[in-house]
């Protein structure tokens, strides 16, 4: 069901699907918020503008951010370039017009390793590899103090950091 185009759309069932849900699936479009009124579980997706793994960096909730490329040559950039860069902070779309990086969306393996992944942790089936707590320290800490999401608690999905551990 695509209920974003769908003709029962109403802001009492966009409450009561918030209020009902296992756990949300979002982007970072503001929907999510509903979702974080009753505490639920947050998946993001296509997490940008600005760089980030999920949406407002709480602990219940974990994604994966897009990928910036190269517009010259479409090679994947190192998240440390998009944070020194300060490309981690653009807001708008506009933002990269003049910059040398364009944004890849997440593929259909990524949004379902990441939905996956957030099942198993709203029902406890979660397990967490043995390297999933390093990558993910190596990943934070690649975050500058200034940065939004500086001291938050981004968890950034397991199969998505093993996949990218180069960009690192």
């Amino acid at each position: 069901i695509d209920y974003a185009l769908s003709p029962s759309k109403s802001d009492e069932l966009d409450l009561a699907l918030a209020a009902n849900c296992l756990f949300w699936i979002a982007t970072s479009s503001g929907a999510h918020l509903m979702a974080s009124v009753f505490r639920k579980f947050i998946c993001c997706t296509n997490m940008a503008l600005p760089f980030m793994f999920n949406a407002t960096g709480a602990p219940n909730q974990i994604g994966i951010p897009k990928l910036y490329v190269y517009k010259s040559n479409q090679s994947l950039v190192k998240f440390s370039e998009i944070y020194s860069s300060g490309a981690s902070e653009f807001r708008m779309p506009s933002d990269f017009e003049d910059s040398p990086y364009s944004l890849i969306d997440n593929t259909p393996k990524q949004l379902l390793d990441i939905v996956k992944e957030s099942l198993m942790r709203v029902t406890g089936l979660w397990i967490s590899p043995p390297d999933y707590h390093s990558l993910q320290k190596s990943l934070n800490q690649l975050i500058p103090a200034h940065s939004l999401t500086y001291g938050s608690y981004s968890l950034c999905g397991y199969e998505f950091i093993k996949s990218y551990t180069f960009l690192l």
